[in-house]
């Protein structure tokens, strides 16, 4: 008896399982052997508001943010924050200038991402609740 994997076909282990060629998605969702629909983008983004990465940016950039099921992260001096907490976005002190690296990663992650670069890379962010839209 050889070992399951030692050459020629794959045997039948006990119970029935034969290991899987390709990566199969456990979850109900119905995503199984689907998992290029999660993409990660990533953008090198320039802070352009004259008074850094402060609250008011950062709100908005949050509110944002949570509009996409993506996850959201940026990083900027060996340190990363969550996108959805205003708090860990100002830890990052983030000065105007500075470069940050976006990182979106999900299914919605290529809308997320344009947004998300507007309201970095935009002198003044919109008032909140005035957030851009997809395709604006």
């Amino acid at each position: 008896m050889g070992i399951a994997g030692s050459g020629g076909a794959e045997e039948a282990r006990p119970g029935g399982y034969r290991p899987q060629q390709t990566p199969r998605c456990p979850c109900p969702h119905g995503l199984a052997g689907s998992l290029a629909a999660l993409q990660t983008l990533q953008r090198k983004v320039v802070i352009a508001n004259p008074n850094g990465l402060h609250v008011r940016p950062a709100a908005v950039f949050k509110q944002a943010a949570d509009r996409f099921q993506s996850q959201v992260t940026l990083h900027f001096g060996g340190r990363r924050a969550d996108g959805r907490s205003v708090m860990d976005l100002l830890t990052l002190g983030a000065q105007p200038g500075a470069e940050v690296v976006l990182e979106v990663s999900g299914p919605d992650a290529a809308a997320a991402i344009e947004i998300l670069t507007q309201i970095l890379s935009a002198p003044e962010p919109p008032a909140l609740g005035q957030v851009p839209e997809e395709g604006s």
